[in-house]
């Protein structure tokens, strides 16, 4: 009788346990979207801009320390601004590039110095830009890729910023015009960016490209099997291949894709490795501490957002299912934590009209961000 109590004491606690593998944090000061969430190197999570529920465009900026589950409003951004690029420079530099401030589009730079709590404004970036992606290369210089810009829509436009000089290289050109694209830097050092639209052609940019900064050029790295607009998620699995989840799969239609596509570095070819239960979009990905590539959230054709989660084997396509969050969020931010939690901030879920969040849910066990 004893040994049967001590069972069922043992798997009470740690069916208990397991269920408690998502945490709610504090909620930051209000809702918003549009915005960027970027990971500090010391763990903490700097928001900046966007807008709120009532549409209006924000400067605020606040910090989030995931360690005391505290927030805290820092200096406010210069500009009212979204659909701008953020990247973490070092310990005590972030950099913001572009954006939209609700009536014109920005070619600004500003950085933001952690320690001193001000920003400066820098050079001006050759052309104005947003919606573009910003990525820190190997050696902490920026590449900003595409994106849109007015007058002139979707652009071909690629530059790298040099932080310490303040300079950029010469501008060269994608060999497509692209936005709604994602790029993400592969372990060679190269970028690579997947999925876009030519809103100028009309059509989907199923070729993706990589450039490579010891050239400054870029090349084409084969199409993907299925196209899309945005909406996807592009995640590195720790052998280096580059898998592309779910996303919108038309300029029209607001359809959403249930292919995982994957591109093998070694073979330099692209191939359907698996399709998701449900085809979504916006969902939230990371590459957990098992080599396992966690899928949470998103939201479907018909704007229902599934609370479900699951692991996925970037080799074979298999899935395990993970404990869903609590509640549904698409077009989330997440960022991977130095102690390998997943943290999932922000986004929105559809429920009689589109209700932003205005906190985040955190995963206990990752290891590398998308």
């Amino acid at each position: 009788m004893k040994k049967i109590s001590i069972i069922l004491i043992v798997l009470f606690v740690s069916q208990s346990l397991f269920a408690q593998d998502w945490t709610t944090t504090e909620s930051s000061s209000q809702a918003r979207m549009y915005q960027t969430v970027t990971k500090l190197n010391n763990d903490r999570i700097i928001v900046i801009g966007g807008i709120s529920l009532s549409k209006d465009y924000l400067t605020e900026v606040e910090i989030y320390n995931p360690n005391t589950d505290e927030w805290t409003q820092v200096a406010d951004f210069p500009l009212t601004i979204k659909e701008h690029a953020t990247v973490c420079i070092s310990d005590s530099i972030v950099m913001v590039f572009g954006g939209f401030t609700g009536s014109v589009t920005t070619d600004n730079i500003y950085e933001y110095n952690i320690n001193t709590d001000v920003w400066t404004k820098k050079h001006d970036m050759p052309r104005d830009l947003r919606t573009h992606t910003a990525t820190v290369l190997n050696d902490n210089r920026v590449l900003i890729i595409g994106g849109y810009q007015s007058p002139g829509g979707d652009s071909r436009l690629t530059f790298v910023y040099n932080p310490e000089t303040d300079s950029y290289t010469q501008p060269i050109e994608l060999n497509y015009t692209r936005a709604g694209h994602r790029a993400i830097l592969m372990n060679d050092g190269k970028v690579m960016v997947v999925g876009a639209y030519d809103n100028a052609a009309w059509t989907l940019v199923k070729t993706c490209e990589i450039y490579d900064p010891e050239t400054d050029q870029w090349s084409t790295a084969g199409q993907l099997p299925v196209g899309m607009t945005g909406g996807h998620r592009v995640v590195k699995a720790q052998d280096g291949d580059i898998l592309v989840i779910g996303g919108f799969d038309g300029i029209v239609s607001t359809d959403c894709l249930d292919e995982v596509q994957k591109y093998d570095v070694q073979t330099e070819t692209w191939s359907i490795l698996t399709n998701i239960s449900l085809p979504k979009t916006m969902v939230s990905c990371a590459l957990l501490e098992d080599g396992n590539i966690m899928i949470a959230g998103g939201k479907t054709s018909n704007d229902d957002c599934p609370t479900e989660v699951v692991a996925m084997n970037p080799e074979t396509g298999d899935f395990t299912t993970l404990n869903p969050i609590p509640e549904g969020r698409t077009s989330a931010f997440v960022n991977i934590l130095n102690d390998n939690r997943v943290i999932i901030m922000y986004g929105y879920i559809y429920s009689g009209g589109s209700n932003y969040y205005d906190n985040g849910i955190i995963y206990e066990t990752a290891t590398t961000p998308l």
